[in-house]
Formats: C-alpha cells, sequence, structure tokens
C-alpha cells in the first residue's frame, strides 16, 4: 500500500499548522535538529494517532515524529499498518518500526482534563535503515512486515542463529579444553538432526533468517552435510554459514557448497606450523591452509578468526595479515573472552592489534559498508585485496546491535553469551510441546535478554565449545 507524505509543524498549542517543504532523516540523529532519538542512536521515537483533532487540524490519523512544542506528522497513515518490522519507503529513505510501546499517553495533563489532544494508539520506535530527504508530496510506500517478529525489550531485532551440533572437537585448543579432553555429553542429549530442523523452522517462523552451524567442530559429527541441505531448504532462511576450525573442512567443502553453504568463518591463531601445534595440540595445518584456498576456489565467503593471546601468538598477528593481501578473505581479530579456560590466558586488546597492524603495513581505514550479521568493525588496507575485522567484546561493547540467539546441541537457547539465562528446548520438544509453546516460551526469552553482557559479574560458567561459537 502506498501514501502521499503530509509534513506539517505545529510550533505551539493552538498556533496554525505550518506546512514543510522537507525533512531530512538520518541513520545515526534521527531527524534535523534535536528530533528526539530513543532507545538507543539508531531508532527515531513515533507517536502512531488516531484522533478527530491534533491541534488545530482535522487529521484523523497519521505518524509523528515528535519533539517538545513541535512535532511533524505523516498523516493518513493507520496504526494496524505499523507492526515491527513494516518498513517505510520514499525515495532512498527507508525506515523499519522496531518495537512498540505504550498504547495510549494517559498521562497527558490535557488528557486528564477533557480537552483536545493527541490521543495516541501507540508509541513506537524506528530504525532510520537508509537516511535522506523527504518532501511533502512524496508517495511513501508500507511494506507490511512479518507479525510476530521476534524482538527484545529493548527494540533489537533478533534475526541470527547460532546453531551448535555437538560439544565434540577434534582439536585441544589451549584457551578452549584441558589437553585430556573433556567428558562430552551423552548421545541421548543431543538433538536428533529432526529435532534440530523442527526448531530451526519454528525459529524462522519468528524471524530468524540466518543460521550459522558450529561446534565444537561441526564436521565431527556424521550428516552435517545433510543437515546443511535441509536447512537450505526452510522457508524464509536467507544465510547459510558455518564455522569450523578448518582441519576436516578439505574432505567435505565440495558437497557442503553443493548443498547450499554459502559461507565459512575458519578459526586460525596463527600461520606457523609450530606454533599451531603447541596452541591446538594437534596436527592439522596444511589441512586448514588448503582448504581455505579450496573454499575461495568455489567462492564461499572466507573469513578467518584468530584470538590474540599475549605471550602465545602476538608475533603471529603482523603475519597473519600477510594472507589478505591477494585473497579476498576477511580476517577478524577477536578479543578473548573470560569463558572456562579461556579465563586463564591475557588478552590483547583490538587498539593494541590496530596499532601492530598499522606499524607493519599503514594506516587501517575504515569501511562503511556491512559485512555479514556479526558485530565485527572492517577496516582496509592500502594494497590488499581482503579486511581486517575487529570484534572488541571486552574493550568496546557492541550489544546495542546483538541480533542473535545460541542453541546447543543439548538443546538450550541462550539468549546472550555471558548469561545464565537460558530455555531448554529439548525438554518442551521431547514433552510433546506443541509449535505455538515452543514459540511462546522462546518470546519470553528473547524478551529477557540483557541489554549488555556482563563479563565478570553475571558469568556464564560453561566453556565455549559446550554453548556453541
Amino acid at each position: 500500500m502506498s501514501r502521499i507524505i503530509k509534513l506539517t509543524r505545529y510550533r505551539e498549542k493552538g498556533s496554525p499548522g505550518e506546512t514543510l517543504e522537507s525533512v531530512i532523516l538520518n541513520t545515526g540523529l534521527g531527524m534535523e535538529g534535536d528530533f528526539h532519538a530513543q532507545g538507543g542512536d539508531r531508532q527515531l521515537s513515533l507517536l502512531c494517532f488516531e484522533t478527530r483533532q491534533w491541534m488545530d487540524s482535522q487529521t484523523e490519523k497519521g505518524l509523528c515524529f515528535s519533539r517538545y512544542k513541535e512535532n511533524i506528522l505523516l498523516e493518513d497513515i493507520s496504526p494496524e499498518d505499523l507492526v515491527p518490522g513494516t518498513q517505510l519507503k520514499t525515495g532512498e529513505v527507508i525506515l523499519e518500526i522496531s518495537s512498540a510501546g505504550k498504547e495510549c499517553f494517559k498521562e497527558c495533563p490535557l488528557f486528564k482534563s477533557g480537552k483536545n489532544c493527541l490521543l495516541a494508539k501507540q508509541s513506537l520506535f524506528a530504525k532510520v535503515i537508509c537516511g535522506g530527504l523527504v518532501k511533502t508530496g512524496d508517495n511513501i510506500v508500507v511494506v507490511a512486515g512479518k507479525q510476530g517478529r521476534l524482538l527484545d525489550s529493548y527494540g533489537r531485532v533478533i534475526d541470527y542463529l547460532r546453531l551448535s551440533v555437538t560439544d565434540r572437537c577434534n582439536l585441544r585448543c589451549l584457551y578452549c579444553m584441558p589437553s585430556s579432553g573433556v567428558a562430552w555429553i551423552s548421545h541421548d542429549e543431543v538433538l536428533r538432526f529432526e529435532e534440530l530442523l523442527r526448531l530451526c523452522r519454528i525459529l524462522a517462523e519468528l524471524g530468524i533468517n540466518s543460521i550459522r552451524v558450529s561446534g565444537g567442530e561441526p564436521l565431527v559429527r556424521r550428516g552435517v552435510v545433510d543437515l546443511i541441505r535441509e536447512l537450505k531448504a526452510i522457508e524464509g532462511i536467507e544465510q547459510l554459514s558455518m564455522t569450523s576450525n578448518g582441519v576436516m573442512l578439505g574432505e567435505h567443502i565440495d558437497a557442503l557448497f553443493a548443498a547450499g553453504l554459502e559461507a565459512v568463518n575458519i578459526s586460525l591463531d596463527t600461520i606457523d606450523e609450530e606454533k599451531y601445534r603447541l596452541l591446538t595440540r594437534s596436527e592439522g595445518f596444511a589441512n586448514v591452509l588448503s582448504a581455505i584456498d579450496r573454499s575461495l576456489e568455489l567462492g564461499l565467503k572466507v573469513k578467518i578468526n584468530c584470538v590474540p593471546m599475549r605471550g602465545y601468538n602476538d608475533e603471529d598477528i603482523v603475519k597473519l595479515v600477510s594472507l589478505i593481501k591477494n585473497k579476498n578473505i576477511n580476517l577478524r581479530f577477536i578479543e578473548l573472552m573470560p569463558l572456562g579456560a579461556a579465563a586463564s590466558f591475557q588478552p590483547i586488546s583490538s587498539a593494541e592489534v590496530i596499532s601492530l597492524i598499522e606499524k607493519a603495513y599503514g594506516t587501517m581505514m575504515p569501511i562503511a559498508m556491512k559485512l555479514g550479521n556479526g558485530p565485527a568493525i572492517y577496516y582496509s588496507l592500502q594494497g590488499f585485496t581482503g579486511f581486517v575485522g575487529l570484534i572488541s567484546a571486552m574493550s568496546n561493547c557492541f550489544c546495542s546491535g546483538c541480533n542473535r540467539l545460541r542453541l546447543s546441541a543439548s538443546g538450550v537457547l541462550k539468549p546472550c553469551l555471558s548469561s545464565n539465562l537460558s530455555l531448554d528446548l529439548r525438554s518442551l520438544i521431547r514433552g510433546n510441546a506443541s509449535d505455538d509453546e515452543i514459540k511462546k516460551s522462546i518470546r519470553e526469552l528473547a524478551a529477557k535478554k540483557p541489554e549488555r553482557h556482563s563479563f565478570g559479574v553475571d558469568i556464564e560458567k560453561k566453556e565455549m565449545f559446550r554453548i556453541g561459537g
């Protein structure tokens, strides 16, 4: 459906309205001037109203971008058109309704006195997806959002799932698990593929559109290629990727690609073979390099993940960057998070990583485009084909944009990596819960998603391989 935009400014109660020629919507600042951005610096505060009188106007319904004593209206937009996920598009500008708030501002003094005032049907938040100029007379297209979009209480849209298919791994990395290994969860505790697929279909119906398969090491579980094929066929799943240590990836990458895998994240903390043996307590370095090259040949998107640790791979930071000189790889440096065995190691901050790289290769230039679903901030280097990404969970909290849930191999759904908050989906699915009952429980969990991580306070006690990377 479409509507014609009418922009009107009302300066004071009782003052005549003034038609505006245009307004500017900015992705970071809300509207031009001091228009109120609420619920994070990327969202606009809106009022969706339906009344016979708005100040001196006879406007019946519309959308109001509000600030003190002054309002800009987009008239003739119905409240029922604006469920979360709805997009408003005109020209280059795109707004997306992200969450709903109060149904009516009954605390308004004018409302209590019975005088004419705004009768708000809903307060809303909207993200400015693309900014630009909006003019009176423009045609605005209302693109209906998917009913029941999965949202948390802070207005964040949850559309990304980290899906662990096993807690088992063929490596024994120093910062992940002891050399003797650990007691794996039993076979009966692990979700069967048909259970995983049912949960993924339910999550897709709730708005999850991107899945990353992980472990442990996902490829140690038999049948993962078939799982990828089934996941790819789920309606609503738009992106499908995998995180792997790369040792077994070369054996399966052609079949995975044929099944529909689009991208791989490969863990590699050094390009020195001896140091690789030290860090992983395993062989397989050559296999990893071969898998990277084959993935690139097939046309998959390739990311390499490195966790810098003081005293272990400091010198490898600069050496790893050489890998992306002539290869289309996104190399990400991930700040060490204090989970399990990793808590005993000393991290290297993203700021120090930047300093080391710039000393060797020159200025790192931030790039504006978004590369993937994660929180990495990417940089280019002059003369390099690939990009460098920084994931700064500890030094620069990026939780305001978090869009993910994590499902462990045993069916535990977590809204936040650092929190003990979780939902036992295995018990629900094996207890014959209906899809609607499962959806209700997932919505309740998503609504409780913490505003930010709490490393060092309410820290998750489980190791990373148990949760799913």
